[in-house]
């Protein structure tokens, strides 16, 4: 996908380094590889408490090309599954 030589920059000490290469924000294949290896293998905040304040609430989100509804549950809770408090 990248060569060392790309990469060098990025991999430098922390004080030094650079941000990938402009190419990784543009590619299909890195944003698949991102899907495949890193959005869908951990979790994710899709939604702040303050954006469902009430029961019944909902905010619809996409996640890694995945369409999710939030809804608000009563007592505090949160679901991203439709209609499970």
């Amino acid at each position: 996908m990248f060569s060392l030589e790309e990469l060098s920059p990025t991999l430098a000490p922390l004080g030094l380094a650079r941000p990938l290469p402009a190419r990784a924000y543009l590619e299909d294949g890195v944003l698949a590889y991102e899907r495949a290896h890193l959005l869908r293998r951990s979790w994710t905040c899709i939604a702040r408490e303050q954006e469902l304040s009430l029961p019944g609430e909902s905010l619809a989100v996409q996640v890694a090309g995945v369409g999710l509804l939030v809804i608000a549950g009563g007592q505090g809770s949160r679901s991203p599954t439709p209609g499970v408090p």
